[in-house]
């Protein structure tokens, strides 16, 4: 926007002269009101308590949000962005163009706006999930001039003005009730104080220009990964001792072996199809590469994995957080343009929050590996294969759709 300081009025950006006096119109771009958003906040129904400026490190990478809002109905997480205006960008494009607000005015282009801040969202969820069970929310923060008016997305929820603020975020804390009684938001304010350092405001890009990749390295990295993650699924949360235990109508077992004290687990053929692309040089060489004595497709169907039971607590060591480091190196690629966060809490469930219904296949092939990875957790931690689910949601929490694993078997 353009300034007269004599009239103290704004114009548009192509006016040079103010049409009242005449007087040089000077650039003085629209910047968020943060007291307006403060009073707004803390407006808001229900118990609160508001935290501002806050950073915190994970993984050598530096997050900030401008205010985290510890809820009844959840946390509340939001970043402000007057750094840039939109020149272009919709739903269905990765990289959007825009224009930094001072200085020289350049273009350039960043990564979705929103796909950015789920990256951040999913480093806080992760942390906060550690310590209780989170119901999390983020959003940005944009001037009235910041061009949103020129954007179609299903991610506009997320995206806020001063103007719309109230009315978007009213309907998230009427629609979720109360999920955290006062205890539960003193005991998040706690862990954040811990973990979080108060940090003096400053205006930043969140990105400069952004540069493509040849698709074929990435896609051969996204395939590296999702080994890793697969692999990983035999022991992210396996705690116990599981020599003696026996399920029941759970479709998987795990019984005693006598050599070497080892613990053997089994797949059931019903669920064991998940698997059938495996060939039995493929398990042998998991089993090498992972510690498993044994890693075998029975000739019944079934899928079989035996592990010394001395060995647990060196695999647990060193594999328990691979999954949450993975997950967020699959925003690096281009190969799930619609999903913008991937959240689990027990690596059995998952929910996926993506922009649109309509995915790629490679997105339905990743729904596929993480429905199996969850019945290998499943198996591993005792638990009915018929809790394992991906639930995907729209950018506001509308339900899109859930996959079990049943929808991959053949009937019998």
């Amino acid at each position: 926007m353009r300034f007269c300081e004599k009239c103290d009025r704004r114009y548009p950006d192509d006016y040079s002269l103010c049409p009242q006096c005449g007087t040089l119109l000077a650039d003085r771009p629209d910047v968020v009101d943060r007291q307006r958003v403060l009073l707004i906040l803390r407006g808001l129904p229900g118990y609160k308590i508001i935290l501002e400026n806050r950073s915190f490190q994970n993984d050598g990478k530096t997050v900030f949000f401008d205010y985290i809002v510890l809820h009844e109905a959840g946390i509340f997480a939001f970043q402000i962005c007057d750094s840039y205006r939109f020149l272009e960008g919709n739903g269905k494009l990765r990289y959007w163009t825009v224009q930094e607000r001072y200085g020289s005015k350049s273009v350039f282009r960043i990564e979705r706006p929103v796909t950015l801040l789920e990256k951040d969202h999913y480093t806080l969820d992760s942390i906060l999930r550690q310590h209780l069970f989170t119901k999390s929310f983020a959003f940005l923060i944009y001037p009235d001039d910041s061009g949103l008016e020129k954007i179609e997305s299903q991610h506009l929820n997320q995206m806020l003005t001063i103007s719309r603020m109230n009315e978007i975020l009213t309907s998230e804390i009427n629609h979720y009730g109360n999920v955290y009684n006062n205890d539960d938001i003193a005991r998040l304010n706690r862990i954040l104080s811990n973990i979080t350092i108060v940090q003096e405001y400053s205006t930043l890009i969140e990105s400069v220009r952004a540069k493509r990749h040849s698709k074929l390295p990435r896609a051969i990295g996204v395939f590296t990964v999702i080994a890793l993650i697969v692999a990983a699924g035999f022991f992210i949360l396996w705690e116990g001792d599981y020599a003696d235990s026996y399920l029941p109508g759970y479709t998987s077992t795990a019984n005693p072996s006598a050599e070497h004290d080892s613990v053997q687990f089994t797949i059931v053929p019903r669920y064991g199809q998940l698997f059938a692309v495996f060939s039995q040089s493929d398990f042998d060489s998991k089993a090498s590469r992972l510690g498993f004595e044994k890693f075998t497709k029975n000739a019944d169907g079934s899928v079989s994995f035996q592990i010394r039971k001395d060995k647990k607590a060196e695999i647990l060591s060193s594999i328990c957080s691979v999954f949450d480091n993975d997950v967020g190196q699959f925003f690096k690629g281009e190969d799930i343009p619609n999903y913008t966060s991937i959240r689990t809490d027990d690596h059995i469930s998952y929910i996926i929050f993506a922009s649109t219904s309509d995915l790629t296949s490679r997105e339905y092939d990743y729904i596929f590996e993480l429905i199996s990875f969850g019945v290998l957790n499943a198996t591993v931690n005792r638990h009915p294969i018929d809790e394992v689910e991906v639930t995907i949601l729209g950018q506001a929490g509308e339900h899109l759709r859930t996959i079990k694993p049943d929808d991959y078997v053949r009937q019998t």
